[in-house]
């Protein structure tokens, strides 16, 4: 019976992931998580989201409810949260996969990523849900 995986057998089915799918996009990795490969589906919309007007620190940032880490995630830079990696918007549906969809035949299951801003104003917790992300 194998035991839990290890740090090595990660790196090693990582890179016969990598030599597999050469199409494949390995996603965030850190210490503490590794995501599984996958191609991405999508557009890359941008890497900055705008704070909302008053907003104060301490921010709490989350993309599709992951929350995010300040430094290996995103920084902040004046009225603005940069993210390390661009942001996946589903992009435009063709009429095609409308029509399909509308048949019910499929569904559409592209990457959407939503940000989510927790901020402070006038001494409140506020929440900026789906916050638009541009360069």
């Amino acid at each position: 019976m194998a035991g839990p995986p290890t740090r090595r057998s990660a790196e090693r089915w990582r890179d016969e992931l990598e030599t597999d799918r050469p199409g494949a996009l390995l996603m965030g990795e850190s210490e503490d998580r590794i995501e599984l490969g996958r191609e991405v589906e999508g557009v890359e919309v941008g890497r900055r989201a705008r704070l909302p007007r008053g907003a104060q620190p301490p921010y709490a940032v989350f993309v599709n409810g992951v929350r995010q880490r300040e430094g290996p995630d995103y920084r902040i830079e004046g009225s603005q949260i940069v993210f390390k990696r661009p942001i996946v918007k589903e992009g435009k549906v063709s009429g095609l996969r409308w029509f399909a969809m509308l048949l019910g035949l499929f569904g559409t299951y592209r990457r959407n990523e939503v940000v989510d801003v927790e901020y402070r104003r006038a001494g409140r917790v506020e929440l900026a849900s789906d916050v638009e992300i541009g360069d």
